[in-house]
């Protein structure tokens, strides 16, 4: 193996479990309580950041392509400038928006969710009919009897929601495997 393959495979997976290591820990931070005694868990600074990053990318990748001239090469140009535009600004956008409409708020009463599109939603614990762990999406989904919630393992803070579900309802980490 030469040093740029080592170097190709390497550095990513290096920094993947860095992150992964840094959003774990995360999940275990003590939230304070607010007034009212509820928990409210966030997303990860992380995805804002990475999200301005990609928009940031695609907008300069966009402005720089529009110096790419190049004579009956337009629609190719214009094509490309587009595919960047939706896979680097939407992407961004996606994560900047999670960050700032995702959340997760909780009391001894009941369940509150925000989606990334600001959908909100609410299951008290004694309706809770079914909880199951997603383990390729990292989403533990709560299904009431009208509303279905979605709680994302790397919340900061998730420690704390799964020390209160497991007071309030039948399920257990260990059966969940989590």
């Amino acid at each position: 193996m030469d040093w740029e393959s080592t170097l190709q495979y390497g550095i990513p997976a290096v920094c993947s479990a860095l992150v992964m290591h840094y959003m774990t820990r995360l999940t275990q931070k003590e939230i304070p309580r607010q007034a009212d005694g509820s928990l409210t868990l966030r997303m990860n600074r992380l995805y804002q950041v990475l999200g301005y990053i990609a928009l940031g990318i695609g907008v300069v990748v966009l402005v720089a392509s529009f110096g790419a001239k190049e004579e009956g090469k337009e629609i190719e140009i214009l094509m490309a400038q587009l595919v960047i535009l939706l896979l680097f600004g939407g992407g961004g956008i996606y994560l900047i928006m999670g960050y700032s409409n995702t959340w997760l708020s909780f009391n001894e009463d009941h369940i509150r969710s925000s989606t990334w599109m600001g959908e909100i939603k609410e299951i008290h614990w004694k309706d809770i009919e079914q909880i199951r762990y997603k383990s390729l999406s990292g989403y533990l989904v709560i299904k009431g009897k009208n509303e279905k919630i979605k709680a994302f393992r790397y919340f900061v803070g998730f420690q704390a929601f799964i020390n209160e579900m497991e007071e309030q309802t039948k399920w257990t980490r260990e059966e969940l495997e989590l």
